[in-house]
């Protein structure tokens, strides 16, 4: 980047690597102040449009300081260049970190709970219904969740996710808009992040969304794990559609075998749909560990407005587990699968069918830049 030099101080060297010609260049640690960046900037050059300086409100806010949610590193703005960069590892620097030594006892009864050993399918489940493997929860999550929205692409739509600790549920609201430069509806989603495994459903064989939506809108997805399509450049995860219940929870069960790895990354819809290629369906790997899962408002234009109590999977059987893909019987496509009577129950819309972690151990700081080392 050409404002490099401006932006970022080097502050040392540690060690070195050699090129593609032999000869030696050092790792440099580099230093970029928090209020070096900025929410502005052009999606065609890179270049900031408006400084942090110039707008405190483009500076990164606490919210984002609290969660990044994803890093990017980026070139851009240059064209006929060979990048070949290196490297080790990125931190937050100039850090004022709470003394964890001084949790007390029900923060850290709180923190073990989050390291206990997932559920598996050779394991005996806790939840409700004896082939029921419950993989989030809103009354008590064992995962942070954050949103990602189509600015990142340029676009406009924005979303939120908040925790409603009062009646146990999640809300996931926002606006699909059109990417204006594309002239097409963009995404916004929420996904799970954190270091720990899910459990393994390799033996159920559908995803069962408990939810309500508060008026319609019809691009609701959702997909876990993060395998990567062969077609795509940025899809990965295996994503399916479905229809949230209005006004009521209700719960919505989407067979594994209609979802598909293979998907267009403009609308969300499946190009290749499970039934017509086996192997876009769901692999064991994924089943045994989704590593992410994501809800998603996507390829079409309007507000999103859905609570979300809990995402489990069903029909799990411990004889099963070692099967390649759960079996729905019949067309993929058109099957309709058996769904719980209490609560009400809304099965996924097929014909459109378009990230794992405990909670992250949260500690208070005050943040003065980021760095990483490269050569």
């Amino acid at each position: 980047n050409e404002s490099s030099s401006d932006t970022s101080s080097v502050v040392s060297s540690t060690t070195r690597q050699q090129d593609s010609y032999g000869q030696e260049q050092p790792f440099l640690t580099v230093n970029i102040p928090f209020n070096e960046f900025s929410l502005d900037y052009d999606f065609i050059t890179g270049k900031q449009t408006t400084s942090c300086m110039e707008d405190a409100t483009l500076c990164p806010d606490e919210i984002t300081l609290r969660n990044l949610e994803t890093m990017t590193i980026t070139a851009i703005g240059k064209t006929n260049g060979v990048v070949q960069l290196h490297i080790k590892s990125i931190h937050a620097t100039g850090c004022d970190a709470v003394d964890t030594n001084n949790m007390d006892d029900s923060q850290e009864k709180n923190n073990n709970e989050h390291r206990v050993e997932q559920l598996t399918c050779s394991s005996s489940s806790d939840s409700a219904t004896p082939d029921e493997i419950i993989l989030e929860s809103f009354s008590n999550p064992s995962y942070d969740w954050g949103t990602q929205n189509d600015p990142v692409m340029g676009g406009e739509s924005y979303s939120s996710m908040e925790m409603t600790e009062s009646d146990g549920t999640a809300y996931f609201t926002g606006e699909v808009k059109n990417v204006p430069f594309l002239g097409v509806p963009g995404y916004i989603k929420t996904q799970s992040a954190g270091m720990a495994p899910y459990p393994d459903v390799s033996c159920c064989d559908s995803l069962k969304l408990t939810v309500m939506g508060m008026e319609e809108y019809g691009g609701y997805r959702v997909s876990f794990g993060t395998k990567r399509a062969k077609t795509g450049f940025f899809a990965t995860g295996f994503k399916g559609n479905f229809d949230a219940p209005i006004g009521e929870y209700g719960d919505v069960v989407i067979p594994f075998n209609m979802f598909s790895v293979e998907w267009d990354e403009a609308t969300g819809d499946q190009k290749i749909t499970c039934a017509k290629d086996p192997d876009v369906c769901p692999d064991m790997e994924t089943l045994q560990d989704m590593e992410l899962i994501a809800i998603w408002g996507e390829g079409a234009g309007g507000k999103v407005n859905l609570y979300i109590k809990s995402i489990s999977a069903v029909g799990c059987s411990s004889s099963s587990s070692t099967d390649p893909l759960p079996s729905i019987g019949g067309d993929a496509e058109n099957s309709s699968p058996s769904i719980p009577s209490s609560p009400p129950s809304f099965s996924s819309n097929a014909s459109k069918t378009s990230p794992v972690a405990t909670i992250m151990m949260a500690r208070l700081v005050v943040l003065t830049g980021i760095s990483f080392m490269l050569f």
